[in-house]
């Protein structure tokens, strides 16, 4: 794997870095901002949140709809396995 500089200046105290799709955060904390940039080319640069003082570990969740969970074979009573309930792929409990 090829070693690519996607950013390079205004980065003061970069810390906490984490990808979520098709976007990186981080956590700035000397300026105690949260930014993200496209994680392949550094464009897009926003800043998503500011005045964050003391925050130093950042973590990105991909929000799944709960609807999803209806009919999925582990969302009643755990699947009827214990302890844990895992989908093969071929749809069956394991």
């Amino acid at each position: 794997m090829m070693r690519k500089v996607l950013l390079t200046d205004t980065l003061l105290h970069p810390v906490s870095l984490t990808i979520l799709g098709k976007h990186m955060y981080w956590i700035d904390l000397d300026q105690q901002i949260i930014e993200m940039a496209e994680k392949d080319t550094g464009a897009l640069r926003q800043r998503v949140q500011r005045r964050i003082p003391v925050l130093v570990n950042l973590m990105a969740v991909n929000y799944v709809d709960p609807g999803h969970y209806l009919n999925h074979p582990c969302s009643v009573k755990n699947g009827g396995c214990s302890p844990l309930c895992l989908i093969q792929e071929n749809n069956n409990k394991q």
